[in-house]
Order: structure tokens, then sequence, then C-alpha cells
């Protein structure tokens, strides 16, 4: 199964988000999302959101300011994937480029103006959700809406 991890990083307060322009993979090309990558053989997902986001954002966090926001395994694609959500809240403004895809802050209530994945739509209001303090579980498959809901550690 491949693993990867997508972080959204918001100022102290929560009133703006860092989002990447994606120029990988093709099917992201040009829209935002959180920050992220593969999750590398023996690394915790935790762990490779800390190395994804020193990598594209040009910031060190540490593994205890990344909070859990979901977990999304979908067994559609072939391969079978799973997505492993984070959210922190820093300095996002000492944030900067590090690759082609540029990173860049944005109000949080306002994505609905910009081309993003359209999970972004919902994960980011999830993530500044305050008495949100819960990790899912949701699995998709074949042409059906999420199946199963449940509370993970």
């Amino acid at each position: 199964m491949n693993s990867y991890v997508v972080g959204f990083a918001f100022d102290h307060g929560k009133e703006h988000v860092l989002l990447i322009r994606k120029n990988r993979p093709q099917w992201q090309m040009g829209r935002y999302n959180g920050v992220g990558g593969h999750i590398r053989q023996g690394e915790k997902p935790v762990e490779a959101m800390v190395r994804e986001f020193a990598e594209e954002a040009g910031y060190v966090t540490q593994v205890s300011q990344w909070k859990p926001l979901l977990r999304i395994i979908d067994k559609e694609r072939e391969p079978a994937g799973e997505v492993f959500f984070f959210f922190t809240e820093i300095d996002i403004e000492a944030c900067r480029s590090m690759t082609d895809e540029k990173v860049l802050i944005f109000p949080a209530v306002l994505l609905d103006a910009l081309d993003t994945l359209s999970n972004t739509q919902w994960l980011v209001p999830m993530a500044m959700d305050e008495d949100f303090k819960e990790t899912f579980l949701i699995e998709y498959e074949a042409e059906q809406p999420p199946i199963r809901k449940e509370k993970t550690q």
C-alpha cells in the first residue's frame, strides 16, 4: 500500500493557512493542497510529516507540533493507498518555497475561491474547529461513498 502525509499549517489563531501549489502528480498540477508527500520505509507518518514540511516549506517542526486530523484509506486506487492528514499552528510567515512547488499563505476562510483539491475544502475547516479532537478512519471502496467511520487512536 502506498502511504502519504499531508499537513495544513496555520498561523497562531488559525486565520491563515499555508498551502502549496502542486506541480506533481499530474492530476494535482496547478491546484493547492497541504504540504506533504510519501512516507518512507520504516518512517512513522508524523515523522514523514516533519521531514516533508522541512523539505517543501523550509521550516523545521517537531513531531509534537503536528496533530492528527484524519486518515483516509482509498481501496479504489491500484495499488490501494492511505493518506494521513495533520495540522499545526506555527509561524507560517517564516516558511518559504524550497522546490518548484510554491508555498503561499491564504485566509483560511476563503479557500472556496481557490483551485484546491476537493478534500482541502473540508479538511481545513475541520482542522480549524477547536472542538474537533478525534481522528477518524474513512475507507473508500470503488464507486461508493465512505463506508465506515470509526474512532482511531
